[in-house]
């Protein structure tokens, strides 16, 4: 659990200085390939995305437990059903606020987001 919050606090670190994705990509992926390797931290790792989501402001900020952009690759490469609950609770939360649907489209596996980060375009 130590090299989880190790990785999303390299990633929130990146994010505070005002890099971009293409900086924080590394520890971005590092938190998703950590995850596909470790099933036992899939429950920590739901667990900070529903603290992060259940915060009115903090969606978008470093009180967040965990960032948006890691949030939402890890929607896109997880697939965990899962977080559709989270993301319909947050829905309920905050009924005027639309940014949830930035995590409902990284479902989608032609995620247009996807162009954002260098894994994506070296695909074949």
């Amino acid at each position: 659990m130590k090299l989880l919050d190790i990785y999303i606090a390299n990633a929130w670190r990146i994010f505070d200085a005002n890099f971009g994705n293409n900086r924080a990509e590394s520890a971005i992926f590092a938190v998703v390939d950590l995850l596909h390797e470790r099933a036992d931290l899939k429950e920590e790792f739901l667990r900070l995305a529903k603290a992060t989501l259940s915060e009115q402001e903090g969606f978008w900020t470093a009180r967040a437990p965990v960032p948006l952009e890691l949030l939402e690759v890890a929607v896109h490469e997880l697939q965990w059903q899962e977080f559709h609950q989270i993301i319909e609770t947050r829905r309920r939360l905050f009924p005027f606020d639309t940014k949830y649907k930035r995590l409902v489209d990284a479902f989608n596996p032609a995620w247009e987001d996807r162009e954002y980060y260098q894994r994506y375009r070296l695909e074949p």
